[in-house]
């Protein structure tokens, strides 16, 4: 029998969310990532260094989390959890010619590496686009071989 068989429920009281990884039961970033690191989710060292070393606000810091997790709700994944319907096209919205993948749409479809090959010549950087998004912000994370007053 499994734990969730000896769980006991107590109809009077209302029932509540409660994060376990806090002492307060809320949920927070800086918990979270305290989380990662002591469960080895974080396979390199430098791994919570590419996402949570930056000055930038939460929430980009998390959209980058879920990026390199490959866990944004891109039409590919809609789909296959069938939250969008299987006859609804799965192409990007923004080319309408690969399939909308959170790799495509960040990196590789020709709207969103057009943007990032105008700001690249803009710093004058020479740039190869990664395979991923997660190889992405390592070459980020290291500067790309310029200096951060170029950023």
């Amino acid at each position: 029998m499994g734990w969730l068989a000896r769980v006991v429920g107590n109809l009077e009281c209302e029932d509540h969310l409660f994060w376990s990884a806090s002492s307060y039961g809320v949920f927070s970033v800086s918990d979270a990532v305290r989380l990662l690191v002591q469960s080895n989710i974080v396979s390199s060292p430098t791994w919570p260094k590419v996402i949570w070393g930056n000055n930038v606000l939460s929430k980009v810091m998390l959209f980058h989390w879920l990026a390199i997790r490959n866990s944004i709700s891109v039409k590919d994944v809609l789909i296959n959890r069938h939250i969008l319907p299987s006859s609804q096209s799965n192409l990007c919205i923004w080319c309408l010619e690969e399939v909308e993948m959170v790799n495509h749409l960040l990196v590789h479809c020709k709207w969103s590496s057009k943007i990032w090959a105008d700001l690249f010549r803009w710093w004058k950087i020479y740039w190869v686009i990664p395979g991923s998004i997660e190889l992405f912000s390592f070459d980020w994370l290291y500067g790309m071989g310029i200096t951060a007053s170029k950023f």
